[in-house]
């Protein structure tokens, strides 16, 4: 009797069957690959790409059923694997390796629809969309020289300085006018997990980030911005 699977794992696209349908596994699999339904586009010229770069996915199942996997979102390839043909092994070093860093010079941006992380050079970090949510099993802490709390009644007071804080990454500008901002983009969903700690960005522009502990540090203001705030 196989324990069901009611919540969402990550996966890879490993290959295809005979009619080309896509081929997933993930870690701890109890039934080994498994020809999977689709719940997002993927013709057959995307399915070989995915297939060669073993393209990250998150996987459901129907009625909780291992042997029953459906792909419901495609996930960023790490940029470390995507020219592994080039390094002999990085592969490897990426699957074995205990920590992965994504990192860009000027700043970085992780994007889906209406949802956006960006981290600049200068050390500040931005989440934007229409839902945020930060939510942990055990403390959830927020430090900084200074908090600030806006709603919706005090945006329209702060103006033109709100529109300006509101787009970070074009803020950041080099001596010759350009920035080597490095965007990680996905259509549906964007998804960054270590064990039990998770952020997720949705196209709708709901951002989610989950944990044990969450902290957020600034040395200093944290500026917490929306149309209500909600502390639970």
């Amino acid at each position: 009797m196989l324990e069901p699977l009611w919540e969402s794992h990550l996966g890879r696209i490993v290959g295809t069957d005979g009619e080309g349908r896509p081929v997933v596994d993930f870690d701890g699999n109890p039934v080994g690959p498994r020809v999977a339904r689709k719940a997002v586009r993927l013709d057959a010229e995307g399915t070989r790409a995915a297939v060669e770069s073993r393209q990250p996915v998150e996987l459901r199942f129907e009625e909780g059923d291992p042997r029953l996997p459906i792909i419901t979102a495609l996930l960023p390839v790490a940029p470390r694997t995507l020219h592994s043909d080039a390094i002999p092994g990085a592969r490897v070093e990426a699957a074995e390796s205990p920590t992965h860093v994504i990192q860009g010079r000027d700043g970085l941006v992780l994007r889906c629809g209406d949802a956006a992380v960006t981290l600049l050079r200068n050390g500040k970090v931005s989440l934007q969309g229409t839902s945020v949510e930060t939510s942990a099993e055990g403390t959830v802490r927020i430090k900084g020289m200074a908090v600030q709390v806006h709603t919706q009644g005090a945006l329209g007071a702060r103006g033109g300085q709100a529109d300006a804080e509101s787009h970070p990454a074009e803020c950041l500008r080099t001596g010759d006018g350009t920035a080597d901002i490095q965007v990680i983009q996905s259509r549906e969903s964007l998804v960054l997990r270590c064990g039990r700690a998770r952020l997720t960005l949705l196209r709708n522009g709901r951002i989610l980030l989950e944990g044990t502990y969450v902290e957020t540090c600034a040395e200093g203001v944290v500026r917490l911005q929306g149309g209500s705030i909600q502390i639970n």
